[in-house]
């Protein structure tokens, strides 16, 4: 189940809208055991914009989740093996793609 609010680990209750043969999908309508990581976001507009979906989240278990999420896709998708480097900043940061993989 991906419930757009929750972390990893937490015990939450969820209104669920989507059900499809191997997953679901809800929004979160509390939290019942909040994860050790869980964190204030900074933004007022955190949940509304969807611009930084995991500034709920402690900045390592950020990278740490990210990472494998992008790591998890390319294996997935391609078969390819990735690294990543993280931002030197936790905030404010955006930086373009490169592609230099020699399929491009």
């Amino acid at each position: 189940v991906f419930v757009s609010g929750a972390l990893p680990g937490e015990k939450v209750v969820a209104r669920i809208w989507h059900n499809a043969a191997n997953f679901s999908r809800g929004d979160l309508v509390r939290v019942i055991v909040p994860s050790p990581h869980r964190v204030q976001p900074r933004c007022d507009l955190f949940g509304e914009c969807g611009g930084c979906q995991y500034q709920n989240l402690a900045y390592p278990q950020q990278l740490e989740w990210k990472q494998r999420q992008v790591a998890e896709a390319f294996e997935r998708l391609g078969g390819i093996k990735t690294r990543s480097t993280p931002a030197p900043l936790a905030q404010a940061v955006r930086l373009p793609l490169q592609d230099h993989s020699p399929h491009s």
